[in-house]
This record gives C-alpha cells, structure tokens and sequence, in this order.
C-alpha cells in the first residue's frame, strides 16, 4: 500500500479541484447550457485577430430565424442576470420561447412602481445572447467547440458584416459558413465594455482554402436542444431566494421530470428515426408516423400517448379565464376591463393581482350562475363586491391606456 506524500496530496488535491471545475463549466453560464459530454467551450483570451470558422448544424425546434431540420448557424435567445440571492443566469422563456416569464412580469411591475429600484430592474431585463460551432483555425483546428457570446460583442459585428456585403438576393455572404467552399471570419477582438472580456468589433469574410471535412461537420450538434429551460414556478422561486423545487429537473419543454421519466426523454433524444419506428412497435404505442413528420414530431407524438393519464375520481383542474387573465399584463388587464363593460375600477395601489380577481369576481368566473330573481332588500348579491370593492381602496384611479400593446375579447 503507497503512502501519499503532503507534496502529492496538494497536487492531487488541485487535479481533482481542476477536474470539478471543468465538468461544471460543461453547464455555461450559470445555468444557461448544457454541453454534451467531452465538447469543450469557446472563448477570447485576448485583442487583436483571431480566425474562426463557423460550423452549420442542423436546426431543431424553435429557432427564430430557421426551419427544424434545416441547415443554419447560431441560435439566439435570451437571459435574465443576476436572478436571486444567488444572482443566477437564466434563460427567459418569454423572449426565448415565447411562454410566461415571472421575472420578466416583475421588470414590468418595477418599471410601472415610481419607488422601485429603477437600477435593478435595468438589470433584471432581458439581454439578447447567441450560441454557435466554432473551430480555431491556429490553436485548435479539428475541434468544433460551442461559443456562448452577447450580441453586442460578436453578432453586432458579423451582422453588419453581412449588411455590407449585401448586393441582392445572388451576391451576398449569407451562406458563409455553407460546406464548400464557404469562408471563414477574419474577427478583430478588442477589450470589452469597462474592462469586462473581449468584444468581436470587425468581421471579415476570407474565402477558404478548402470545404469543411465531415470529420468538422460530425461534431456539430443540435444548439437549439442545448438551453436549460427552467418551469415558471422554478423561476419564481429563484427569483425570491428559495431555489428550484427539490427533486426537480429542469426540461427543455419547461415541465417538471421525475428521475424515469428524464431517462425516458433522454432515450429518444438520442434514437434516429428507424429506432422510434422500432420503439413505436416494440411497445405497442398508437402512434402513426408520415413521410411529412421530422424525428422530434415523432418524439413529441411518442411522449403524448407515453403521458400518465389522470387519476380516476380526480377532476383535473379547469383552464379558462383565470389562466387567461394570468397571462395579461396590467395594461392589458386594464382593456379587457374596458372592452367587455366590466364594472371594476383600477387603482394605483393594486397590484397585477388585484385586478385580476376583481375581474374573475365581476365575471363570476368558476362560480354557478345566480338565480333569476331578485334580491331581498338589504342582502347584496355576491356580484356586488367587486362592484363596491375599489371605493374602498385608497388612492385615485388609474387612467385607461391610449394604445394597448394586446387587445382581447371575452370569450
């Protein structure tokens, strides 16, 4: 049995430090993406020039600017900083994917309160960022490594690049990084706002020597498939300093997983078409497959007939206005107060909620319809209360929006 020296347990000591270091940068930013296993991430150590390639992927669900299943070369989305007690990086679901975001509602909230903290709403925003497949072409040339950047410090750059280089529809460079011949990018890097990393400020287009092997095209994966997209109530806890649920996974369709049924998900993940074909038979799964259908409708088809159906004797929850209205923001709120007549008064001192059960309440939303009839006299209807409910309240009130962002009609 060998003895450790003290001399080797330091340096032990830091090769395992190391080691954890490394395996929790494989997920970036915090808690943004999730790297597959042995690919490594991109960055600028320093100013001046560094050549780049950008590799192509194939593109997956919910791209902004590209088609599933077609050829493209980043994926944009966008964060919330400094989330929590912990003041955490998240992708934001609203801007991202379109779905509600609670920090985003309380940005809105502070940006409407004349006593909130104008500084940290400005930080809680959200920031537009990219990822992409990029090899260096003098240190390492036959890694694809995943670049995680903020536009302002690299899509700014090639953007304009591409604007200028922009003659019509034949003449321009907007298939740089196609197979062969395509070009790679001569980038100029300069030091960052205030001293923070380094920004891309000029791209150049050089044409390539030769096309990209499949030994670089292989490496590429899927960017859209990368993102950690946390559930709302995730959001929401984080926000307010009490973390993500215990036992909980995050998804990249924003639901709660228990251990199974990750492992499930991540098993289609990883089959190609024919081994869903094969999966669909060998478990008996009412799934039919077209030749229209691309492999993630098919897992989308699978994991729908795969869902656990509701308990017996257990009604599940009602969707309707209450869902509705929580999705509306307070000037939204304020128009649909106005365009279905309701009487509900809105004041300066009620918040987003507020508003919102006055409107169930005026509505008689989830309640059984009152008889015809009238009331005896001196007994108010249930009905009333909202009705008699803002004079209570203090302050004068709010003032009906000009131009509302959204405009919807009762149902």
């Amino acid at each position: 049995m060998s003895v450790r020296t003290r001399k080797q347990e330091r340096r032990g000591g830091v090769t395992e430090g190391t080691q954890r270091r490394r395996e929790q940068s494989q997920q970036m930013g915090g808690d943004i993406l999730k790297l597959p296993e042995g690919m490594e991430s991109f960055s600028i150590e320093s100013a001046g020039v560094i050549r780049i390639d950008v590799i192509p992927y194939k593109v997956g669900p919910g791209n902004p600017y590209a088609a599933p299943d077609t050829q493209y070369w980043e994926r944009t989305f966008f964060i919330h900083r400094g989330v929590g007690v912990n003041e955490q990086w998240v992708v934001c679901p609203a801007k991202t994917l379109k779905k509600p975001c609670p920090i985003c509602e309380e940005v809105s909230r502070m940006d409407k309160d004349p006593n909130a903290d104008d500084e940290m709403a400005k930080a809680l925003a959200p920031s537009r960022r990219m990822v992409l497949h990029v090899r260096d072409l003098k240190k390492d040339p036959d890694k694809v490594k995943i670049w995680h950047i903020s536009h302002a410090y690299f899509g700014k750059a090639i953007d304009e690049a591409l604007q200028a280089e922009y003659e019509d529809k034949e003449n321009n460079k907007d298939n740089f990084c196609a197979e062969s011949p395509g070009y790679y990018l001569k980038c100029q890097a300069e030091t960052g706002w205030q001293g923070h990393g380094f920004s891309v400020e000029r791209v150049d287009f050089v044409p390539r020597k030769e096309g990209l092997d499949q030994d670089i095209l292989s490496q590429a994966v899927c960017l859209d498939k990368l993102l950690v997209i946390h559930t709302y109530d995730e959001l929401k806890r984080m926000l307010h300093g009490t973390g993500p649920a215990e036992g909980s996974k995050k998804t990249k369709t924003g639901k709660d997983q228990t251990p199974a049924e990750e492992t499930a998900d991540t098993d289609l993940a990883g089959m190609d078409r024919t081994e869903l074909k094969q999966y669909i038979k060998e478990n008996n799964l009412d799934v039919k497959v077209f030749k229209n259908m691309s492999d993630d409708d098919i897992r989308d088809a699978i994991t729908a007939v795969s869902e656990p159906e509701e308990p017996e004797g257990e009604e599940p929850e009602p969707e309707g206005a209450a869902d509705e209205f929580d999705a509306l923001d307070r000037t939204e709120l304020k128009e649909y107060i106005k365009e279905n007549k309701l009487e509900v008064k809105v004041f300066k001192n009620m918040s987003d909620d507020d508003i919102r059960e006055a409107i169930r309440t005026a509505e008689g939303a989830g309640e059984e319809p009152e008889p015809e009839g009238e009331e005896p006299a001196g007994e108010p209807g249930e009905g009333d209360w909202a009705k008699e409910w803002p004079e209570e309240a203090e302050g004068e009130p709010e003032a009906e929006p000009e131009k509302p962002a959204t405009r919807r009609r009762k149902k």
